[in-house]
């Protein structure tokens, strides 16, 4: 099992099914059903890249600064997308940072509430503060959701963010560790191209 800050993250196996979101009863923020198919690839070519990025300094020096990299990651591949630019999502080294600001723009859903988690969303873990990556897909059938997160696995250096990697994981719904997700306010294009996605699987 994963222990989800980012000092100490383990490596899980992936298994990706994509579903719109429900609306949670209780939750923060209203959920507004959109998922991001582009945002997903995005994390899945530094995936794929991840051999060449251990210590994550492609994402550090992107953002100007040495420290704990998760949230450079995430907002890195929103850079990609164009995302941080039009106010979709922020530029933050900040987990807390990133939490605040879906909570301040309504968009936030914590994981007691019983909300869904959807291709795209902004995991984040622990007290809120810790750790976070991006949702890559969940499967309903086994209660199941993929991540892909930055600044994880296993590392040998001190500080532990010099030798972490870009990893996928599994996680069960319910997991502990799980302190809610950001829903970014993806382009209707893109989630139009995903519902036709899904409607031909």
């Amino acid at each position: 099992m994963a222990a989800i800050i980012c000092i100490t993250v383990m490596l899980t196996s992936l298994t990706v099914t994509m579903q719109a979101a429900v609306d949670a009863s209780g939750g923060q923020g209203d959920n507004n059903g959109t998922v991001c198919t582009q945002i997903v690839e995005a994390a899945q070519n530094e995936l794929n890249d991840a051999d060449k990025t251990v210590g994550g300094y492609r994402y550090k020096n992107w953002y100007g600064m040495d420290a704990n990299w998760c949230a450079m990651f995430v907002s890195y591949c929103a850079d990609k997308c164009g995302f941080i630019e039009k106010g979709i999502m922020p530029k933050t080294a900040s987990v807390a940072a990133s939490k605040q600001w879906y909570i301040n723009n309504n968009l936030y859903h914590d994981a007691a509430s019983g909300y869904v988690p959807k291709a795209g969303d902004i995991i984040i873990f622990g007290n809120g503060m810790s750790h976070t990556g991006i949702v890559t897909g969940y499967n309903p059938e086994t209660k199941k959701l993929t991540t892909i997160e930055g600044n994880s696995g296993r590392s040998s250096t001190t500080p532990y963010h010099k030798g972490s990697h870009v990893k996928e994981h599994t996680y069960s719904i319910t997991y502990s560790k799980i302190a809610g997700y950001g829903t970014p306010q993806y382009p209707q294009d893109d989630t139009a191209a995903d519902a036709a996605g899904q409607e031909n699987n």
